[in-house]
């Protein structure tokens, strides 16, 4: 380790970067900071060959500021992070009566029954909803127990522009992409889904006076790429007509090197290496304990065709990775069905003998329920039935422990019954 840190903090350039294996751990924000402290204490903050900030082509922090307001969860009191709320929380937001209780949930694009937390319970919550609506391509358990499934156009059918995620490139790019064909059916793109909602209830649909005098004034024409025009004529540093004169994108400079040094100077700041929230917490970190009867860690893992819980394009069952020590330990045969249990629940999957994983660890694909069932029901599921959704949350966001779930394996009876899922006839 110290020979490893040496040459890191020696070389003429190095980054170090985490992503969910760090992140969706019980001290997740702590173990980002020590990636972000050690970038900045080696010097490779804002420099070639090291961690950079690429500011895009809208001040996107800003404009999440504007939106953020001190507020904490009604459960659990946890801080909003640019406009958001843990999922640890949302099954007891809507089931714990009072001012501020959840009766109506909208999901666009995403699909908790598959991906959030003690999937039990939160199945229990979503059936105690006066309204669920969910708007996809593709159906999902969410899907099902939604009272209203609304078909959401593909990227051939809307138009676009990547304002979102310009700052993370190597440089500041924004491409315009139009319609190619028309919306198959009903569908519809969501911005149209939520006007329609605003219109019917009587309240502004953006939150700006300046789009909905746009909007007013445009009627029937108004749309995606009259809301682009606005926004980026206010805040962007492009006009949206130069972005469309470069149909196959624009460039705006090169790596930006400097640029969050120059933020940092315009502001008279400097980077904070300990915070007074991280120095609180680091103290109580822990290492993971197992258990006699759950000695085993659960982790995820992703294939290259699927997109989490989204489409498992040929990707055929999920299997339960696991070595061939603690294999034979339980005398397993790759191929048969196990029973995989944690403090929350039980699922049932084939096991898969590999000398991917260490011993004492175990993997399935995160959100992929092809091959997974509850114990003792044909209902499909997926590793995140083994979350639980009141212990081991990081203390500052609340982010559940998605990866080093502590579980047990054994050999089962029960069998697996295979199911496909179909994209939505809009």
């Amino acid at each position: 380790i110290r020979r490893v840190a040496r040459a890191f903090a020696d070389a003429a350039g190095a980054f170090a970067l985490g992503n969910t294996g760090v992140t969706q751990q019980r001290f997740a924000v702590v173990n980002e900071w020590a990636i972000e402290a050690l970038n900045a204490i080696t010097g490779n903050i804002d420099r070639p060959g090291g961690a950079f900030f690429n500011p895009g082509v809208v001040d996107e922090p800003h404009a999440k500021r504007v939106i953020e307001r001190d507020r904490r969860s009604r459960i659990g009191g946890y801080a909003r992070i640019l406009g958001e709320h843990p999922v640890v929380t949302l099954a007891e937001e809507i089931l714990t009566p009072g001012d501020g209780q959840i009766k109506a949930l909208i999901i666009t694009a995403g699909n908790p029954l598959a991906t959030g937390v003690d999937i039990q319970r939160l199945r229990q919550a979503f059936a105690a909803l006066e309204l669920l609506v969910v708007i996809d391509l593709f159906r999902s358990p969410t899907a099902d127990a939604a009272h209203w499934l609304l078909p959401a156009t593909t990227f051939y059918e809307r138009k676009d522009t990547n304002i979102q995620f310009t700052r993370h490139m190597p440089f500041p790019f924004v491409q315009f992409t139009d319609r190619i064909v028309p919306p198959r059916g009903e569908a519809r793109e969501e911005w149209e889904i939520f006007r329609g909602l605003h219109a019917g209830v009587g309240t502004p649909f953006l939150d700006s006076a300046h789009h909905e005098r746009r909007a007013a004034a445009l009627g029937a024409g108004y749309d995606l790429e009259a809301f682009y025009d606005e926004f980026l004529a206010r805040r962007g540093k492009v006009g949206l007509a130069e972005v469309k004169a470069h149909p196959h994108g624009l460039k705006l400079g090169d790596k930006p090197i400097g640029a969050f040094r120059k933020i940092l100077d315009e502001s008279g700041g400097r980077i904070d290496l300990a915070p007074d929230s991280i120095a609180a917490i680091v103290p109580t970190r822990r290492d993971f304990a197992s258990s006699a009867a759950y000695p085993l860690r659960l982790i995820s893992r992703r294939a290259l065709r699927s997109v989490c819980s989204w489409t498992h394009f040929d990707e055929g069952p999920n299997r339960l990775e696991i070595s061939p020590a603690d294999a034979g330990a339980r005398a397993l045969v790759s191929g048969q069905s196990v029973r995989i249990r944690s403090t929350t629940g039980a699922i049932i999957a084939a096991v898969k003998i590999t000398d991917r994983v260490k011993d004492g660890v175990v993997s399935l694909q995160y959100g992929l329920s092809r091959g997974v069932r509850m114990a003792g029901s044909e209902e499909e599921a997926t590793m995140n039935v083994l979350v639980p959704s009141d212990s081991d949350c990081d203390p500052l966001t609340g982010m559940p422990t998605l990866n080093g779930i502590a579980v047990e394996v054994e050999l089962t009876n029960e069998k697996i019954v295979p199911t496909k899922r179909e994209r939505i006839d809009p």
